[in-house]
């Protein structure tokens, strides 16, 4: 039996690979097409690498790259959708989706959210429509209302987070009620998508791990007193994170004497600025070699406060044997199995007492990397998500 054509529709080439949304787009769609399915996948060139062939990295897809750039931000808020779907549902990619509808598709994905500006072109297909599957990287009608609360910067700014929340509520409201199916990270995810309408088939398709396992690892007093945040800081919502963490955190681990290693791309204004304020923390950019940074860390931390979701930072930290320290409601999504095994604290502040308290507990800090190390290796297949996806395809079609 020959597998089913699935038209894949994102905001961009996932490119390159080193974001969470990124690695849950192209992996997950990799394993889709490893699974037998064709997928043909469509978006803008990457704003990160526009010159990357996506060809050179997920091997296993066809890719039709839209001509143009994403529209500008004040464009965006001139429409009617959410910013990110303003900004990528481009007039270019809007014909391109009506040529490619043309052809024969035995499924269609949404890709994020941001993708809510292709079902009105979905609905006028002339015939019998293939199913549509709305792939949420997270909720975001409480991402985004989350972050309009939590804003205290300029008050214009704070009025346009609140405008794109309420944009977000309706564009995921209208993906759960009209998708045939909805692909959730986590159940509570899963949940609160059924919360808002979603009639169709929920599946709980959590992120795969290809990245590298380190067999063994021992941390003691040779480890630099040294725990490590692991990001992306390229979005609104990660830089108000990582910011309300360093506020508290930074002075309290200086006092200490403890390292905070901050990995990951940030624009150059907002790194400069935290640079100023800070002591304990230093902006490492991107390293050449996470794991081998990870093994000179004591912890890796989860300090998003705002946004829910599955942290695929956590299996870098688990699978390199680094102790995991986060916040509650930052490791909601992770499984259980998993979460027994780290540091948790309801605020900023505590965790900042739970890792003084444990940075030089060698014995408590080898058991809960072993723990951690065993309990994630049973998980977080992309093969086998791969699969998943496939089989839900295909009762669908």
């Amino acid at each position: 039996m020959s597998g089913p054509r699935v038209l894949w529709l994102a905001r961009a080439m996932p490119l390159p690979l080193d974001a969470g949304d990124r690695m849950y787009t192209g992996f997950l769609a990799q394993a889709l097409a490893e699974s037998g399915a064709h997928v043909c996948f469509v978006g803008l060139p990457s704003p990160d690498a526009p010159d990357a062939n996506p060809q050179d990295y997920l091997s296993s897809l066809e890719f039709r790259i839209v001509p143009g750039k994403p529209a500008s931000q004040y464009r965006a808020l001139a429409s009617s959708l959410p910013l990110v779907a303003g900004r990528f549902g481009t007039g270019e990619y809007k014909r391109v989706l009506i040529s490619l509808l043309e052809e024969q598709w035995d499924a269609i994905v949404l890709d994020q959210y941001a993708l809510i500006w292709a079902l009105p072109i979905l609905r006028t297909r002339a015939g019998k429509r293939p199913p549509v599957i709305h792939v949420a990287h997270d909720f975001e009608t409480q991402v985004t209302r989350d972050l309009a609360a939590a804003y205290r910067g300029n008050r214009l700014r704070k009025a346009v987070l609140a405008l794109n929340a309420r944009r977000t509520a309706r564009a995921e409201r209208a993906l759960a009620e009209a998708c045939e199916a909805v692909v959730t990270l986590t159940a509570e995810d899963a949940d609160a998508f059924r919360s808002i309408g979603a009639g169709g088939d929920l599946a709980v398709i959590p992120p795969g791990y290809n990245g590298t396992r380190v067999g063994a690892r021992g941390i003691d007093r040779d480890t630099p007193r040294r725990v490590a945040i692991v990001g992306s800081y390229q979005w609104i919502v990660k830089q108000h994170n990582l910011r309300a963490f360093l506020d508290v955190a930074d002075a309290l681990l200086d006092r200490a004497g403890i390292e905070l290693a901050i990995v990951g791309g940030a624009p150059d204004d907002f790194r400069r600025k935290l640079e100023a304020s800070c002591k304990a923390s230093r902006f490492l950019g991107y390293v050449d070699d996470l794991p081998a940074f990870l093994q000179a860390c004591r912890m890796g931390l989860v300090i998003e406060a705002v946004g829910g979701g599955f942290k695929l930072k956590v299996l870098d930290y688990v699978m390199t044997r680094t102790p995991v320290a986060g916040l509650e409601s930052a490791l909601a999504g992770q499984a259980s199995e998993v979460v027994r095994h780290c540091l948790k604290a309801p605020n900023s502040a505590a965790l900042c007492d739970e890792i003084i308290a444990a940075i030089d507990d060698f014995d408590r800090l080898n058991a809960m990397q072993e723990a951690a190390f065993e309990a994630a290796s049973r998980q977080y297949d992309w093969a086998e998500n791969g699969k998943r996806l496939l089989s839900l395809i295909r009762s669908l079609s």
